[in-house]
């Protein structure tokens, strides 16, 4: 089963140049997929981040590219978490946001980063999850998150290649044509 609620780590805004077309691919996915959201915290520490992330960068297609994934959906972000005020580490906030969603397949909280190398201090009890206070983060990096989505989208095909069809697989109404081009009256 696919997550429906992932947080997003900074890092993965902060090398979005490296291969535009991947990282856009990701991003849009949330605008695409009515069913995807992205957690933040409520007192607003992980979009402070990411607006701060942006403005650091000089690239006018990235700063685009969030604008319009925070216009597109009237809510892709989800406000989920009160974080202490005492929590200021960009990391452990997006922890802290991760350890909080609940509604996910087999409790794995899904954080979003760009490689998991950047987490390399980190004690990973398998290859891509960390334990973190209680909870596993599943760390989902650039070519995770396009399998994902290519998963979702092999979904979508198979469901729709099946809606409205019979028990003999016909399109519905199908069955009906071919019966009646079968009896002669």
């Amino acid at each position: 089963m696919i997550p429906k609620l992932y947080v997003l780590s900074p890092c993965f805004l902060r090398n979005i140049e490296d291969g535009r077309g991947r990282h856009n691919k990701v991003l849009s996915s949330f605008v695409d997929n009515e069913h995807w959201n992205l957690a933040v915290d409520k007192s607003g520490k992980l979009r402070s981040i990411y607006k701060q992330v942006v403005s650091e960068r000089e690239s006018y297609e990235i700063k685009e590219l969030l604008k319009y994934i925070s216009g597109k959906k009237p809510d892709i972000f989800i406000s989920i978490a009160d974080i202490r005020d005492d929590i200021t580490n960009e990391e452990d906030i997006c922890l802290q946001v991760c350890k909080r969603i609940v509604d996910n397949h087999e409790q794995k909280r899904p954080l979003i980063v760009y490689s998991r190398q950047n987490f390399a201090h980190r004690t990973f009890t398998k290859e891509n999850e960390v334990e973190y206070e209680g909870c596993r983060v599943w760390f989902v990096n650039l070519n995770d998150m396009l399998e994902l989505i290519e998963s979702q989208h092999a979904q979508k095909t198979i469901i729709q290649q099946y809606v409205g069809r019979d028990n003999n697989g016909q399109m519905a109404g199908e069955s009906m044509a071919n019966s009646r081009n079968t009896l002669k009256i």
